[in-house]
């Protein structure tokens, strides 16, 4: 069972990482996925995890903030991410 759950816990952290990169990378001009993905490949896997936390979280916060807007923000929040990833 531990085995298990180790394989599932980084699975979902690499999915985290990469979706991390991801918002970087669009966010970023001049930069794609695979760059920003081997300057965070590069970095020890405590500021991996810190820059992973740290994107994810602003995302977070930012949708906690639209949320204070209603409906419409949420909306616009979730419209704003759909163009980001895109």
């Amino acid at each position: 069972m531990s085995d298990t759950r180790h394989s599932v816990l980084n699975s979902l952290a690499l999915r985290a990482r990469n979706a991390a990169v991801l918002v970087v990378a669009q966010l970023w001009p001049g930069r794609n996925f695979e760059t920003v993905d081997r300057q965070v490949r590069a970095l020890p896997v405590r500021q991996q995890a810190e820059v992973t936390v740290g994107v994810l979280g602003l995302l977070f916060l930012l949708a906690l903030f639209a949320g204070q807007f209603g409906p419409l923000g949420v909306m616009l929040y979730f419209a704003a991410v759909l163009l980001t990833i895109r």
